[in-house]
């Protein structure tokens, strides 16, 4: 055994000695505002479960062109995705709950200095993306927000997030802090470089096909989590929601997919007329068509939701 090798308890080691003062400070003046004995009012079909249940999945696509109208907005602004559907889903939720204050637990590579993946590999911690939403602003403004958030949680992504948990329980006696909603982007290439200078190249395996593997038997600790898989060379996005089924109905979920679609739709379609630099983001809608004949013939008058 070469002595000199750096092994993962050497790293695990020197990870505990950091100091966490600084980003300490910085996650809670995040939540400073924070209400931990709030829960966003997703619409349950069942609220009184409150515990680590079994899982589910619902698989939904888009269309080619509103696909494409993604990709260019990506370009335009130059974003990355996770950010610019982060910003989605702020949105979706603010119009499903009407709260205007979320958190939604993410996951980021954690290492605290770059070179390390290359020697330990990656790791990856739980993060909470906590935003104060202004129903009153433009999609443009909020992805700012998001993207300054994004920069700010990437400098103390490190933070323990067992840390985070234990400050959360100071003031609240919620058993699973943070357990609400969660967003997960997968970048599905079609092949991983894994050393450039040696043109070594891995051909990837591809991701599991989530309609052969149910997961009616795993458990989730998320009650719904928003799955993005990517395709950049291919220029294509799949979408599924992992959810608890003690907590939601397939039918609810499918319902959820179907709103979340329509949200995106308000935002990128060609045929939208929604300014996504000028008009406020309360104006968008996740009222689904027939619903919208419904309020018509009952108020003709009446604005969208």
């Amino acid at each position: 055994m070469n002595l000199n090798q750096l092994r993962y308890i050497d790293y695990s080691f020197y990870e505990r000695q950091l100091d966490l003062n600084q980003s300490e400070i910085f996650w809670e003046d995040l939540f400073s505002d924070f209400n931990f004995k709030h829960k966003i009012n997703l619409p349950y079909d069942d609220k009184t479960f409150n515990s680590i249940s079994s899982g589910s999945f619902y698989l939904f696509n888009i269309d080619k062109s509103l696909t494409r109208q993604i990709f260019r907005y990506k370009q335009k602004k130059n974003l990355n995705f996770f950010r610019l559907f982060l910003s989605t889903f702020y949105c979706y939720l603010f119009k499903l709950t009407k709260d205007t204050n979320i958190c939604i637990t993410g996951i980021t590579p954690n290492r605290y200095h770059d070179q390390l993946k290359n020697i330990i590999g990656p790791f990856e911690n739980l993060i909470i993306y906590k935003l104060e939403i202004d129903p009153n602003k433009s999609f443009f403004h909020l992805i700012t927000q998001v993207d300054q958030l994004c920069s700010n949680i990437k400098e103390n992504s490190f933070y323990p997030y067992q840390k985070l948990i234990a400050y959360a329980r100071k003031f609240s006696s919620i058993q699973y802090p943070f357990s609400q909603v969660s967003i997960r982007l997968f970048i599905d290439d079609d092949q991983w470089i894994l050393d450039i200078e040696n043109n070594l190249i891995l051909n990837k395996i591809n991701l599991i096909n989530h309609q052969l593997f149910m997961r009616n038997n795993k458990l989730t600790p998320i009650e719904l989590t928003l799955n993005i898989i990517c395709n950049i060379d291919k220029q294509t996005i799949q979408f599924y929601f992992d959810y608890s089924n003690k907590l939601f109905k397939q039918e609810t979920i499918e319902i959820f997919a179907q709103r979340y679609q329509k949200i995106l739709k308000h935002l990128f379609d060609v045929s939208s007329t929604f300014d996504l630099d000028e008009e406020p983001i309360y104006k968008l809608s996740i009222i689904l068509p027939h619903e919208e004949t419904l309020i018509h013939n009952i108020n003709p008058n009446k604005e969208e939701l």
